[in-house]
């Protein structure tokens, strides 16, 4: 068991997820944090262009990523004016983080009216109740 399973496990999730769904959203997290990394890189590489940039060939291939078009893109990061940043071959990177939240929010097979577990976040009854949470929690805060 991964660690990240075994934190979801302690917060009580009643949803059953199968494990490959389960895998599948850890995984796409993994390659998440490792892109806007890159992206971070980048943006220092470009400010600071004298400095040796960081190389993420282990995190890389941990993630599936193992890719010199990444190496490349942080290398080739420049500022483009005082306050514009030009990184090459970002289109990809970005989508990929747009197909790696979509396999995190994928819906559990079977979803609502299906008979299967679901995650109870369809319908906006409970979306507005957690709005709603939030505010609260929010005005809480200001008011200590």
């Amino acid at each position: 068991m991964t660690a990240k399973t075994g934190i979801i496990e302690r917060l009580g999730e009643k949803a059953v997820l199968p494990p490959s769904l389960m895998g599948e959203a850890l995984a796409a997290n993994d390659r998440i944090k490792l892109r806007l990394s890159l992206l971070q890189e980048a943006a220092l590489q470009a400010q600071t262009p004298n400095r040796s940039a960081r190389q993420f060939t282990v995190e890389q291939r941990a993630a599936g990523l193992a890719d010199s078009s990444l190496d490349a893109l942080v290398a080739g990061a420049r500022m483009v004016g005082a306050a514009r940043l030009f990184i090459p071959g970002v289109g990809p990177l970005l989508a990929g983080i747009a197909d790696d939240l979509a396999a995190m929010l994928a819906p559990p097979p079977g979803g609502a009216g299906s008979g299967q577990p679901s995650l109870g976040r369809e319908g906006r009854g409970a979306d507005e109740s957690h709005s709603r949470r939030r505010r609260r929690s929010a005005r809480s805060e200001r008011n200590r």
